[in-house]
């Protein structure tokens, strides 16, 4: 078992007071790290490299076509520079035909106009067909300014993109849950996920509420034990509709999503996987060991899956770890008459959570 790392200060007692929870954290935590850590996948595996290219269409979705030949000789460039112009472009895609520069930003930072300027200035020195400039960015411009920058960068024969970092990170989750690729592989992307949770603020959360049917027997489990088993997907707080017409009243921070196999495995595996100096583990494990065991009973049951009975002993499940649940409404939030049931992956934002008048009804429904 490896010992911790531990990176800068310490504390009187000599321990330290950050640990090192990633390979990637090794490089730094600010905009090049994270930079750094993206090309070195990027060069290590041309299949994620292709998704993040058709992901906004510089390369063209189209079925039957032979992707890798258009990587052929590929190269990734980290902090590229030229001469005699000079200027640093975070990340250049460079093969056979194709340039693209990713210029990245983290946090609430965007690239600026005379900054994508500079880089068509750039680009007159290189011949390829297909040039791309994609600003990496945790959020986006104003439409009309979108534009603006891809109606000049058109001018020069160049398609211009925004890239958000949450698009990055669900696609490396996916290639990381595909089962399709090494050892080494699955290990990168593993650290980049766990590096890119840990160290940036970066919106990678597809719902802000997680919203889901929880009969009796999944009522117990969050209750009891602050977990839920059922579908994956990146949200900031889950909030359950108690079934039987009790609807919603609480809430619960989400902590971690994490998939294994339903067993008796499960304690020992999340035991190791959380770190122990985290306040969220000391805080909740004694719950969620509960939780772990009110699911593998639940399991064990005859049924049809984790939604309903059991039956799914053995199989892979999704645990979500939660937070402690907070009451947010004296008045629980039931559902209208035309909303018959709860869509998968439903969500709501957290206002809408605490003004709606029923689920299927606008906020302004509420304030007519």
């Amino acid at each position: 078992m490896a010992a911790n790392i531990f990176i800068g200060k310490v504390d009187r007692s000599g321990r330290g007071r950050e640990s090192c929870h990633s390979i990637f954290r090794l490089i730094g935590k600010n905009e090049d790290a994270l930079t750094y850590a993206l090309g070195y996948l990027l060069a290590h595996d041309k299949r994620l490299c292709l998704d993040i290219l058709k992901c906004k269409n510089i390369f063209e979705k189209k079925r039957g076509k032979n992707w890798d030949k258009l990587l052929k000789d590929y190269s990734i460039h980290l902090q590229e520079v030229t001469e005699p112009k000079g200027g640093r472009r975070d990340i250049v895609i460079h093969a056979p035909n194709l340039r693209v520069v990713i210029e990245a930003k983290i946090g609430g930072t965007i690239p600026s106009i005379e900054q994508i300027r500079k880089y068509t200035e750039e680009f007159r020195d290189h011949k390829e067909d297909r040039k791309a400039i994609v600003a990496l960015t945790r959020d986006t411009r104003p439409a009309e300014i979108e534009h603006q920058i891809s109606r000049e960068c058109a001018t020069e024969g160049i398609n211009f993109y925004t890239l958000r970092w949450h698009e990055v990170y669900e696609i490396v989750r996916k290639r990381s849950h595909s089962g399709m690729d090494s050892t080494e592989l699955s290990y990168l992307y593993n650290e980049f996920i766990r590096f890119f949770k840990e160290d940036y603020d970066m919106k990678y959360y597809e719902h802000e509420v997680r919203v889901q049917d929880v009969d009796e027997e999944n009522a117990k489990i969050y209750r009891e034990g602050r977990m839920y088993i059922g579908s994956y997907s990146e949200a900031l707080y889950f909030a359950p509709y108690f079934t039987g017409g009790l609807g919603i009243t609480h809430v619960s921070r989400v902590i971690e999503v994490k998939k294994a196999k339903v067993d008796e495995s499960v304690f020992e595996i999340f035991a190791r996987d959380f770190d122990k100096d985290n306040p969220d583990y000391k805080d909740n494990w004694g719950k969620w060991r509960e939780g772990l065991k009110l699911i593998l009973e639940r399991a064990k049951l005859p049924g049809k899956g984790s939604g309903k009975g059991g039956g799914f002993y053995g199989k892979e499940g999704t645990f979500w770890f939660l937070g402690e649940p907070i009451k947010i409404r004296e008045e629980p939030l039931r559902k209208s008459k035309t909303f018959f049931m709860i869509p998968r992956n439903f969500s709501l934002r957290f206002d809408e959570l605490l003004t709606l008048p029923e689920l299927g009804k606008s906020i302004s429904d509420s304030e007519s």
